[in-house]
């Protein structure tokens, strides 16, 4: 799923949790869906920084050393991606984050715990496709 897709769902679903739990606090909960859109998007960090160290073993992903083909060219991307192996590896990384960030953020950042789990939380439920290619792959 597109980075941008995932912001889009994190914030939205951030929206009703964020209206009960700072109800009096507008701001803050603006910031919040703000915040658990941009973290749910930049979880997905993790697959270009494969892109980029895999691109020498892999010639098929330098395609998508410009960012903006992953977007323009996204089926293409998801196929490259499962064609070399890497989607299996992306998946494995997304899950150390989904366990670190809520704890790193817990340790560090209590204010911001509850963001932080709805994006990584979000992220998931909508990476559930792609980790349903990993195991039929």
């Amino acid at each position: 799923m597109l980075p941008q897709n995932h912001f889009v769902i994190s914030a939205v679903a951030m929206v009703p949790v964020a209206a009960v739990a700072s109800s009096q606090n507008i701001p803050q909960a603006v910031g919040w869906v703000v915040l658990a859109g941009a973290v749910s998007a930049a979880i997905d960090l993790d697959v270009l920084a494969l892109i980029y160290l895999k691109g020498k073993e892999f010639p098929a992903l330098r395609l998508f050393y410009n960012p903006l083909n992953l977007f323009t060219r996204f089926k293409l991307f998801m196929e490259t991606l499962i064609g070399t192996g890497q989607l299996k590896t992306a998946m494995k990384s997304h899950f150390v984050t989904f366990f670190a960030l809520p704890v790193i953020t817990w340790t560090f950042w209590p204010a911001y715990f509850l963001p932080i789990t709805v994006a990584v939380l979000t992220h998931l439920l909508s990476d559930i496709p792609n980790i349903q290619l990993v195991f039929t792959n």
